[in-house]
């Protein structure tokens, strides 16, 4: 019998998720995961390059309304020309780390995760060890993404559960058990 490891398998109760991540789903966690407060943050580590940049629109438009009298124009599409080189090796190099970062996650990420009513147990191949076990008491809310479920647990640690080759019921069963399981765990 062959066994396609990129679906999940319903055995009884339990639900095999294959754990490791695509450049998609990691790309979703990633997302879902951030918090919006993170942009003032953000703001406040590059505002002296967003002073700049502003003060380089206005020097544009002013270039642009005044016409060119004093050749200054080329000094101002040779300082946007550099922009553009360091935005386009920005962007190239954040999608290096990024395709890194996920070699990295999926090293550490489990092979399998097996989804019960008792919980998630993290395996390292079929019939392996489990290598570690989460309880719902421990996963204190949980979001669906297109690509992904990513389950957030109470020290601000979150797991994803890759979503692919699930079967719409498999997916419903899911579900459900985190709808129940966590609201359950929030009670007790």
């Amino acid at each position: 019998m062959r066994i396609n490891h990129t679906r999940g398998i319903r055995n009884g109760d339990c639900l095999r998720i294959r754990a490791q991540l695509t450049a998609a789903e990691y790309s979703e966690v990633r997302r879902m995961s951030r918090s919006w407060l993170r942009w003032p943050g953000v703001v406040a580590q590059h505002h002296t390059a967003l002073v700049l940049g502003a003060g380089l629109i206005v020097a544009t438009i002013g270039a642009l309304t005044y016409g060119d009298k004093d050749g200054s124009w080329y000094a101002l599409a040779a300082v946007w020309l550099v922009i553009g080189a360091v935005a386009a090796w920005a962007v190239r190099n954040r999608r290096k780390k990024t395709a890194a970062d996920l070699l990295g996650v999926n090293a550490r990420l489990p092979k399998y995760s097996v989804v019960s009513s008792d919980g998630i147990r993290f395996e390292r191949g079929v019939g392996a060890e489990p290598a570690a076990i989460l309880t719902w008491r421990s996963v204190t809310k949980w979001r669906e993404g297109r690509l992904v479920i990513v389950l957030f647990v109470r020290n601000r640690a979150f797991f994803p559960l890759p979503k692919m080759g699930l079967e719409p019921q498999e997916l419903e069963y899911l579900r459900g058990l985190l709808s129940t399981s966590i609201a359950a765990s929030r009670m007790r």
